[in-house]
C-alpha cells in the first residue's frame, strides 16, 4: 500500500471517528450501542384494575405501541367496577400497582378501606349522559323537556328534574305518545353500589330533586324516592360497558334510556364508522341526551407504587390524550383543548356549564345504603 493511499485512510478512519465522537451523547448516559442501534426503556408489566369503559381505548393498538415503546410499559389492565375495585377485599389483596375508576367517590372509598396510593392524578373526565332513541328524544322535545343541538340529529339537551319527574309520577310512554314501548317511563342504569356511572346517575337524581341540598328534610325525601326507582328498575348491571352494549344489542324496546358516560357512544361511532352512518339515516336510531344539569365523573388514577406512577407519566403524554378524544371520546383531565368537529358524533358540545357538585362523601353514602337496603 502506497504512503499515499495510506494516508487518505488514515484521514477518512480519523474524520468517521470524530463524527461519531460528536454524536455520543456527553453525560454517559447512553452506550454507542443504544446510540446506533436504539433501544426502548426496560420494560416493565403494570398490573392494576380499571373500570370497563376504559377497556378498549387500553386495548387500542396505537395506545399499547405508545406505552411499550415510549415507556417501556405493558399493562395488565383488569376490568373491575369503579365501587367494586376499592371495596372487594378479593381485590384488593391482589396488591395491584393501580386503581383507575372512574370518580372521585372510588377515591373516598379507597381511604375508607385503607387504600393510600402514592401518587393520584385525573388522566380523563366524562360528563354523565343519557343514550335514547330518536322517537323517545322527538316524544321529549314535544313536551318541551328536550332540545336538539344545532346542527345535530344525534345529540340532545334535556330537562333532568322534567324527565325524572316522569319517571317518579309513573307516566306511561303511551301517555306521551309512544306506542311502540310498554310500561312507565324508565331511566336504567347500572348498580351505583357496584358502578360509578349507576352512582353518578343515583347522586345527580337525588340532588337535582333535593333542589341542591344534601342534607334535611328535602334531601331525606330525595333518597326515599331514589332508593324506590331502583326498586323498580329491578335487576341492573355491574359494569357500564355491559349495559351500553345491551342498550345497542337489544335496542329501543328494552333498554329506551340508559344512563352512561359521553365517551361510549362516542368511541362505537369512531370504532364502526360505516355502522354509524347508516344508523344516522335510520328513522329510529341511538341519540345522546344531555342532561341539564349533569355530573361531571373525574377518572382519577391511583398510583400504588413506582410502576403506576409510571404509568400516570404515560398517559399524560400528548398523543395518547388526543387519541382518547378522537378515538374514545375521553376529555382530557391535563386541560387539553377537545375539538369536537374531530368526532364522528355531531352536535357534541366542546364543553358542559350546567354542572352539578358532587356532595359531601356521607351523603353519597346515605344514597348508596338507601338503593342497597331498599330504604333510607
Amino acid at each position: 500500500m502506497s504512503a499515499r493511499v495510506l494516508g487518505i485512510l488514515v484521514f477518512v478512519l480519523a474524520a468517521a471517528a470524530a463524527v461519531v465522537y460528536g454524536l455520543l451523547p456527553r453525560d454517559g448516559d447512553r452506550s454507542f450501542a443504544e446510540l446506533i442501534f436504539g433501544s426502548r426503556p426496560e420494560q416493565v408489566q403494570a398490573m392494576g384494575f380499571v373500570g370497563g369503559e376504559k377497556r378498549n381505548f387500553l386495548a387500542d393498538q396505537r395506545v399499547e405501541e405508545v406505552l411499550l415503546e415510549r415507556y417501556g410499559i405493558v399493562l395488565d389492565a383488569r376490568r373491575a367496577g369503579s365501587l367494586a375495585m376499592v371495596t372487594d377485599r378479593v381485590l384488593i389483596d391482589q396488591a395491584p400497582s393501580f386503581y383507575w375508576p372512574s370518580s372521585q367517590v372510588a377515591r373516598e372509598l379507597a381511604r375508607v378501606n385503607g387504600i393510600e396510593p402514592l401518587q393520584t392524578e385525573i388522566i380523563f373526565n366524562s360528563p354523565i349522559v343519557l343514550f335514547s332513541w330518536s322517537p323517545v328524544a322527538e316524544a321529549l322535545r314535544s313536551l318541551g323537556l328536550a332540545q336538539a343541538q344545532p346542527g345535530s340529529a344525534a345529540a340532545f339537551t334535556v330537562d333532568t328534574a322534567g324527565l325524572l319527574r316522569l319517571v317518579l309520577d309513573e307516566v306511561t310512554w303511551q301517555e306521551i305518545g309512544i306506542r311502540e314501548l310498554y310500561g312507565g317511563v324508565m331511566v336504567f342504569s347500572t348498580d351505583p353500589t357496584r358502578s360509578n356511572s349507576g352512582n353518578q346517575f343515583a347522586v345527580l337524581s337525588a340532588t337535582v330533586l333535593a333542589g341542591g341540598e344534601t342534607d334535611g328534610p328535602a334531601f331525606d325525601d330525595a333518597v326515599g324516592r331514589i332508593a324506590d326507582l331502583y326498586r323498580r328498575m329491578g335487576y341492573t348491571e355491574g359494569s357500564s360497558s355491559t349495559l351500553f352494549e345491551q342498550y345497542l344489542r337489544q335496542g329501543m324496546g328494552a333498554f329506551p334510556i340508559i344512563a352512561g358516560y359521553e365517551n361510549q357512544l362516542i368511541e362505537f361511532a369512531a370504532a364502526n364508522r360505516s355502522h354509524w352512518d347508516a344508523l344516522e339515516d335510520r328513522s329510529i336510531r341511538p341519540v345522546i341526551l344531555y342532561p341539564e344539569p349533569t355530573v361531571y365523573s373525574s377518572h382519577v388514577f391511583m398510583a400504588m407504587d413506582d410502576v403506576g406512577r409510571n404509568v400516570v407519566e404515560a398517559l399524560a403524554d400528548p398523543e395518547l390524550q388526543d387519541l382518547a378524544w378522537r378515538a374514545h371520546g375521553f376529555r382530557s383531565g391535563f386541560a387539553a383543548a377537545n375539538d369536537p368537529t374531530s368526532l364522528p358524533v355531531s352536535g357534541v358540545p366542546e364543553s358542559l356549564g350546567m354542572i352539578v357538585p358532587m356532595p359531601p362523601f356521607d351523603a353519597v353514602e346515605r344514597i348508596l345504603q338507601a338503593v342497597n337496603t331498599g330504604r333510607p
